[in-house]
């Protein structure tokens, strides 16, 4: 199940997930970061976010996205490793080009790391082609055209 993001509920979940899942990818270019939830939750509120549940509720993964003009970027996706290959995260992604589709968007694009290949083939596998790199953050824009 999909479900919009309770802050109340969800904000310390999701920042475990930044933690162990991609602040490790960002550390590579910028070893000296640090984020706490104080700024996640800054963050999470200027975005579209929602959160993946297994039946008895329990969160395992969420994804963030802000609307910009007429493209919509993911800015963070996480699935808990325990439930990553089972779904969850093709769900968030579909829950993501739907809403980007209702809010009037033809695109939908995102940042993946270099060091990152098994979200790169993920992405490519749900039709997102690389279209810009960034050496200085070590990342590839991916993006893929949606439509009606």
């Amino acid at each position: 199940m999909i479900r919009k993001r309770n802050s109340s509920l969800d904000d310390k979940f999701i920042m475990g997930l930044i933690e162990r899942l991609l602040l490790p990818f960002t550390r590579q270019t910028m070893p000296d970061i640090r984020v706490d939830l104080k700024t996640i939750r800054k963050r999470l509120n200027g975005s579209i976010t929602f959160v993946a549940q297994t039946a008895g509720r329990n969160p395992v993964g969420f994804i963030t996205m802000r609307r910009q003009e007429h493209m919509m970027l993911i800015d963070m996706l996480a699935v808990d490793t325990v439930y990553q290959s089972k779904g969850f995260g093709s769900m968030l992604m579909r829950k993501a080009e739907r809403t980007a589709k209702q809010l009037g968007c033809t695109q939908l694009s995102l940042w993946v790391d270099e060091q990152n290949p098994r979200a790169q083939t993920f992405y490519g596998a749900k039709g997102y082609s690389p279209v810009h790199y960034n050496p200085q953050i070590r990342c590839y824009l991916m993006s893929k055209h949606i439509s009606d």
